[in-house]
């Protein structure tokens, strides 16, 4: 063991139950070297990172075990970039690759690496999937968020042809508006299904009332106001080259 470098690669975003056991298990293995993604891989695989990497990383370095956490060029969607690193890092331990329950030698795309260059595979490290960040994440995205003027719903992302598309639902009180915004990557369709919709584009207001559409393109100002008696909702359909919520510019 006192030689052995066990590396665990993965976006751990955010770390759950499910990892902590592959942290424990490796820990017994070998010295654990974590390479941990970038939030760009993140917003490739997902749509958004819900921490970035330097919390994730945090939380990575401070478990049992772990002496070390690098960041890596992850472009290729592999982590062999990084396991090539930890080996010139590490020249002359034994470097084992570790997989968690949910991948196999079928699913492992730093397979053939591994068998060139001498690392150890190890697979069903932490036993079988038992929790998953896609599903923690799932169930917070779906929950109801609260804001001052009402609340917001996440349905669904998906990517077509290189690009990603979103829906949400605005629910806004009456009375209420959102601030005045913009967005330099994704543009917005708005359908109005219930109430009457005031709407500021460019410094320019327009009324729309329910089951009409409304369009925001990339870079354009705009801002959403309920000014009626009950409660405005909005289906929002974002595309475009990035879907994130950090994508905005208040006034």
């Amino acid at each position: 063991m006192e030689n052995k470098i066990v590396i665990l690669s993965g976006g751990f975003d955010p770390i759950h139950s499910g990892h902590i056991a592959m942290f424990e298990e490796a820990s017994q293995i070998g010295d654990v070297v974590v390479l941990l993604n970038s939030d760009s891989w993140l917003i490739r695989k997902k749509g958004s990172f819900f921490m970035d990497w330097q919390d994730r990383e945090s939380v990575a370095r401070n478990i049992k075990g772990v002496i070390d956490v690098l960041p890596f060029n992850d472009d290729d969607g592999t982590a062999v970039q990084g396991i090539l690193d930890v080996t010139k890092k590490y020249s002359g331990r034994h470097i084992c690759f570790g997989n968690g329950g949910d991948r196999t030698e079928k699913t492992t795309p730093e397979k053939s690496f591994c068998a060139e260059n001498d690392i150890e595979e190890i697979f069903n490290v932490g036993g079988g999937k038992t929790q998953s960040s896609s599903n923690i994440l799932d169930n917070w995205r779906d929950s109801p968020r609260s804001r001052p003027w009402g609340e917001w719903h996440s349905y669904r992302e998906f990517e077509i042809n290189n690009a990603k598309a979103k829906i949400k639902s605005l629910i806004v009180k009456p009375g209420k508006e959102l601030s005045y915004q913009k967005h330099n990557f994704r543009n917005e369709h708005w359908f109005v299904i219930k109430g009457n919709a005031t709407v500021v584009l460019n410094e320019k207001e327009y009324d729309i009332p329910t089951f009409n559409v409304f369009d925001i393109k990339v870079g354009e100002w705009h801002q959403l106001k309920n000014k009626g008696t009950e409660e405005l909702i909005v289906v929002e359909v974002q595309f475009g080259p990035e879907c994130v919520e950090e994508d905005i510019e208040r006034k």
